[in-house]
């Protein structure tokens, strides 16, 4: 493992690597501090350059930097950001091969890397717990650390454990770094991660450079297209909920010419890393995506950013309306929706709600489907039957998510999202015994040989299997090499276990008899309190059209600013200008004679230049209402002839 030499300070990392001369505030502060082995909280807007802290600091520790982040795609963009530098980086995550992962294990354990990125899951693994200890450990990151909090609005239980590791060993310092963390959030970052003497830096929540806008529509698909069309080839994230949006939004700008794709949880790890390569070449202009997308993704140039839907909270909205103007440019967060959308976000809270008892049947239909008896069933990974577990509970999909992220909450399962699980084997006969087999066979002889002579490990220990590659190399067909380790299965020779690509539920302890379950109802009762609370004050920032938004926002995380923004539309609030009569009467006839055919509302600004548009759009408005334009088709209008 290399390192820089003591004498090497940070501004000369800084240059050598990223060449910069100067660093943002607060970087410099938490790197000298970490580097004199202090244990660190680094509260930074997003944007403010979070990760040169923990990468110039781990070049500047001796030993291994190991940095836990909570999404594949934050981990490759991390990494490969590392990569072009040429800084030594590998990362361990489930769309990896047996291969891959292996060769990252053995560069950490023989120390031919400098930094490691890993998910929290990963931390909970024989295969770490049994290295973690030989480490020489110079660092631990833990990014997004607000994730630790019950209290944030992306908690994931899986963080609760980091820092439990230090019980093992514990000379090296922990940087946590997040970019929305409320004081009682911070607070649970501190006692979760066991930091010691903690340095708390925390920038400045306001962003000048961005201006913050709501805009009261109900006919978002014509909205949006005048946004993009305004801003046409300048780099735009739209956010909605779920995944069937996503394609819709998508497909629907891309019929009116927009270069746009769309990126959620649901596609493959293929289909998403040559997504997020594309965007990152700037071959993509817009990108529709759910909150799967854009968390650390390091893309200066995004120019605005757009919810469609009401965000859940406001430390949800400020994450994901930080992905705008991190080059400092200006640039512009938009929420489009009515008051309508409104209403319907809390009562769909209200409706969304699960019960005990709505736990206790996901649980027991899970555990039924797939034959799991009481006292059985613990470290296997099965898939997910949601529309099995729909239709048994005769709850919706989002209910039946919920229940399982409580299960996974109070300890029971783990469950993956669009995960990639390897097959796995472990010979559990005698070497006599596999002789027998392959004597028997000449189709067993050939699988056995080859597990053997790859896995020499696989009497002691399970070993994933790389089916591709023993396809390729055995000239064998993928479907019947599974066919044969099952049958080794039954013959009691092997323990094979099938790899699942999709969502999977994995129990962590034994099946439990259902009634038994530990569900907390009273802790349930105060997180869904607490949901409710976040929502509404979300709600009453939208509802705001008084107040400074960027003061709203800093004052929800213990900040005052000093003076209104002066950019946000609360602050700017728009006055119609006159438009002389000719010119009106002018406008109206282009407008009709444009619409002689079916035409969407986009198709018909993009004639009129751009400081005409708005005056346009009310025009327009003003003839639909009067009945000389009529709606044709979906997003589409049509003059009529006047008597």
């Amino acid at each position: 493992m290399t390192h820089e030499k003591p004498s090497t300070n940070a501004r000369e990392l800084l240059r050598k690597y990223w060449g910069f001369s100067s660093f943002r505030p607060l970087q410099e502060e938490i790197i000298r501090d970490v580097v004199q082995g202090r244990d660190v909280l680094g509260v930074m807007t997003t944007g403010g350059g979070k990760s040169l802290t923990y990468q110039i600091s781990g070049l500047l520790r001796p030993g291994l930097c190991i940095v836990v982040s909570p999404l594949i795609s934050l981990m490759i963009d991390q990494f490969e950001s590392l990569k072009k530098r040429g800084i030594p980086s590998v990362m361990i995550h489930s769309g990896m091969t047996a291969r891959q992962t292996e060769n990252a294990w053995n560069s950490i354990q023989f120390n031919k890397t400098k930094f490691v990125f890993l998910s929290p899951e990963r931390l909970q693994t024989k295969t770490f717990k049994a290295l973690y200890p030989k480490l020489k450990m110079g660092l631990l990151v833990v990014d997004e650390a607000h994730c630790i909090s019950e209290w944030g609005h992306d908690f994931r239980p899986s963080y609760l454990k980091i820092g439990l590791i230090r019980q093992f060993q514990d000379s090296y310092p922990t940087l946590g770094l997040t970019a929305t963390a409320t004081p009682q959030v911070s607070q649970d970052i501190k006692d979760f991660l066991k930091l010691r003497n903690t340095v708390h830096h925390q920038t400045s929540f306001s962003r000048p450079n961005l201006a913050f806008q709501v805009i009261n529509e109900s006919n978002k698909y014509n909205c949006l297209l005048e946004k993009l069309i305004n801003s046409k080839k300048e780099r735009s994230i739209i956010f909605v909920r779920n995944r069937r949006k996503c394609y819709q939004i998508s497909s629907f700008l891309q019929q009116h010419d927009i270069q746009a794709k769309y990126y959620h949880a649901g596609l493959s790890n293929a289909a998403r890393d040559a997504i997020q390569y594309e965007w990152s070449q700037n071959k993509i202009d817009v990108m529709v995506a759910t909150n799967a997308f854009g968390m650390g993704i390091d893309k200066a140039d995004v120019r605005q950013v757009i919810h469609l839907d009401v965000p859940p909270s406001i430390e949800a909205y400020y994450q994901e309306a930080g992905r705008a103007g991190r080059d400092r440019l200006p640039a512009r967060s938009m929420i489009i929706c009515s008051r309508e959308d409104l209403r319907d976000a809390l009562e769909q809270q209200t409706s969304n709600k699960v019960s005990p008892s709505d736990i206790k049947k996901v649980y027991h239909y899970f555990c039924l489907h797939h034959g799991i008896a009481e006292g059985q069933g613990q470290f296997i990974p099965y898939p997910l039957p949601l529309d099995v577990l729909i239709k048994k509970t005769s709850l919706s999909a989002l209910k039946v998510y919920s229940s399982l992220q409580w299960l996974e909450r109070w300890g029971l399962l783990h469950l993956a999202t669009n995960e990639y699980s390897h097959h796995k084997i472990k010979v559990i006969t005698s070497r006599e015994n596999l002789y027998k087999m392959q004597v028997e066979s000449e189709d067993y002889r050939v699988v056995i040989d080859y597990v053997l002579r790859t896995y020499p490990n696989v009497f002691r220990d399970f070993q994933s299997i790389d089916l591709k590659r023993m396809a390729k190399e055995i000239q064998g067909n993928e479907a019947r090499i599974i066919k044969l380790l099952e049958r080794l299965h039954t013959y009691e020779c092997v323990d094979f276990q099938r790899g699942i690509e999709g969502n999977s539920v994995t129990l962590r302890i034994p099946r439990v008899v259902t009634v038994n379950l530990p569900i907390n109802a009273a802790e349930m009762k105060r997180h869904f309190n607490h949901q409710a609370h976040q929502l509404r004050q979300m709600v009453d920032y939208i509802a705001n059209d008084r107040l400074c938004r960027q003061r709203m926002l800093c004052r929800y995380f213990g900040e005052e600013l000093g003076q209104d923004c002066q950019e946000c539309d609360a602050c700017k609030p728009t006055s119609k200008p006159s438009v002389a009569p000719a010119l009106r009467s002018h406008w109206i006839q282009r407008i009709k004679t444009l619409t002689q055919k079916p035409h969407s509302l986009a198709y018909i600004l993009s004639h009129f230049e751009t400081n005409e548009r708005p005056e346009v759009k009310e025009i327009f408005h003003d003839l639909c209402q009067r009945g000389e334009v009529q709606n044709h088709g979906p997003n589409t209008f049509i003059s009529i002839p006047q008597a």
